[in-house]
């Protein structure tokens, strides 16, 4: 019987196969690349600009980074491991500080920048850059951060509160650090407060979401929430009022536990406090105190350029009532001077450019003696602000 040699017929099988299976792989991975691309065309997609000049993208940045310019837009600070800054012109990043900060702000003449890091439960990091990323000075505060501003006058204002713990309870203490211009050191008590032990362990958590601090852009003002727990009722937010520099300080309401965000309007004579998930309610902060009906109506949270002509709300930028721009919500902006305003969205950080110029704001004694005097009682609403527009 004759043998059958089947070995060249199995070898081409198998050579067949193995070029069939070679070509839907690369198949596959061509369509995998092709999508891959796709996706990173669109992540790396340049937003579009409310003006004829197009966004300029800076640096790479995710949602959950922080970033801020001083004002007159020359350097950008931002997180990604670490703090880092970057010259508006060079496009240049320094890595300054190998841990996150947990806040940061600029001086009001944009050459120093403050920021704030977690150290162990207790402590805060407070350290001070030049605008090139040369460390100026660091110290070690025994409190929990809670805020962090730079006043028009150049006072470096830390917020913080200290919880001490003992066996009736708990001890509240929210305090103001100012260290003016000269380095001069001051500490203001914002509360003291006994808490019970069952509010501790409800809150203690939560402590630096519900104790908050916001400031007046020009610093010396603020409006701060402190924790109330009175023995027989539940526990509350004292929403306070006052004026560092003097005056007694001004109960304007009473909140629900819970985190909220603030905005001074109508001249830091009101505010919009607006709880996590639900509508503004709007708090006069002095008697007489009157904000139209339609800002009322028309109000969501944002926030608003220089001398007032656009607001940016929501990934949404007006200029004045009309629409000039719409990005995805969740999307980052901030007004800087000559028209120019910087704009994050999930990807990264853009420069833009084309807005209005608007004036920056100066610093100037006479306001800051005047809102003094109201706190103190010396003048009334009424005349403050007529002094204040016949200043203008």
């Amino acid at each position: 019987m004759a043998e059958l040699d089947l070995s060249q017929g199995f070898q081409s099988e198998v050579s067949v196969d193995f070029w069939a299976m070679i070509k839907r792989v690369t198949h596959l991975l061509s369509g995998a690349l092709l999508c891959l691309t796709l996706v990173g065309c669109v992540a790396s997609q340049i937003p579009s600009s409310p003006t004829s000049a197009p966004l300029q993208q800076i640096v790479r940045l995710t949602s959950d980074q922080l970033f801020s310019a001083n004002v007159q837009g020359t350097h950008v600070a931002y997180t990604d491991s670490g703090l880092w800054l970057c010259s508006l012109d060079t496009r240049h990043p320094l890595k300054i500080d190998p841990i996150r900060p947990l806040a940061f702000s600029w001086s009001d003449n944009g050459e120093r920048l403050a920021a704030v890091f977690a150290l162990v439960s207790g402590e805060t990091r407070l350290a001070v850059y030049s605008r090139d990323g040369q460390l100026r000075s660091e110290d070690v505060f025994p409190v929990e951060f809670v805020g962090l501003h730079w006043s028009q006058r150049g006072d470096l204002l830390l917020a913080g509160y200290v919880l001490k713990n003992y066996r009736f309870g708990s001890n509240l203490s929210q305090t103001l650090l100012v260290v003016d211009s000269s380095g001069v050191r001051t500490e203001i008590t914002l509360g003291d407060t006994t808490l019970n032990p069952s509010t501790v362990k409800r809150y203690r958590s939560t402590l630096r979401e519900l104790l908050k601090a916001c400031f007046t852009a020009s610093g010396d003002e603020l409006v701060y929430t402190r924790l109330h727990d009175p023995p027989e009722f539940p526990s509350y937010l004292q929403l306070v009022f006052r004026n560092w520099q003097g005056g007694p300080e001004k109960l304007v309401a009473q909140l629900e536990p819970g985190r909220y965000d603030f905005q001074f309007t109508n001249n830091n004579t009101s505010l919009w406090a607006t709880p996590q998930g639900r509508s503004p309610v709007h708090v006069p902060l002095w008697s007489g105190a009157v904000v139209g009906e339609q800002e009322v109506k028309t109000h969501q949270v944002g926030q608003n350029s220089l001398d007032g002509v656009y607001r940016f709300t929501d990934g949404v930028l007006y200029a004045g009532s009309r629409l000039i721009a719409s990005w995805p919500p969740g999307s980052r902006l901030q007004f800087l001077a000559g028209g120019r305003f910087l704009f994050a969205d999930q990807y990264a950080l853009y420069l833009g450019s084309g807005l209005q110029a608007e004036t920056l704001p100066a610093y100037r004694e006479s306001d800051w003696t005047l809102r003094r005097w109201l706190h103190q009682g010396l003048i009334s609403l009424q005349d403050y602000l007529k002094l204040t527009q016949e200043q203008q």
